[in-house]
């Protein structure tokens, strides 16, 4: 079980001042309080020059919105996929005239395609996720995740493993790596 410490902000006009420090110590903070008295200002003035801002209003949101959606795929397929896309690239560079990097890319696909013939009688489709837009995947900055406690319960234990999760295994929403 994760301990939570509580700092109470009197002036609304520190909470910037307050993340900046909680984010220099990589503590990540929930901010509660009433509607209107300057929360989401507080965490915008907090923001650093190339900093990725991202507000997430939850309870308008479904839970595929911050988890993305189940596909199959398979060792298969996307052993098939990775030889068409290296053969491109290899034609690509013989049009270009590089015909030693074109070979490598050739050789390549035909290593792919070779595994994919292994494979192709015992390999099982597996679900995946998609990874939704609105996860950053390079980069720091504040994800701010507004009125958590109205979003759908779907939604909130998508999230929970952003906020409660052991070290290691955080900043995780399914298997989505948030930087």
């Amino acid at each position: 079980m994760s301990e939570f410490n509580t700092l109470d902000v009197t002036d609304i006009g520190n909470l910037p001042a307050l993340i900046r420090e909680l984010r220099e110590l990589d503590i990540p903070s929930c901010i509660i309080g009433p509607p209107g008295i300057g929360k989401s200002e507080g965490i915008q003035a907090a923001l650093e020059e190339d900093d990725i801002f991202v507000d997430l209003r939850l309870s308008q949101l479904d839970a595929v919105d911050v988890r993305g959606l189940p596909r199959l795929s398979s060792v298969y397929e996307d052993a098939v996929a990775k030889a068409d896309f290296l053969t491109k690239k290899a034609q690509l560079l013989e049009e270009l005239g590089e015909q030693e990097d074109a070979q490598k890319y050739r050789r390549a696909a035909l290593a792919a395609l070779l595994e994919a013939e292994k494979v192709a009688d015992v390999a099982p489709s597996i679900t995946t996720w998609s990874r939704p837009s609105i996860w950053p995947t390079h980069g720091k900055g504040i994800i701010c995740l507004e009125e958590f406690n109205t979003a759908a319960q779907s939604v909130q234990n998508a999230l929970l493993q952003t906020l409660g999760s052991p070290p290691g295994r955080d900043r995780f929403v399914g298997e989505h790596r948030i930087p």
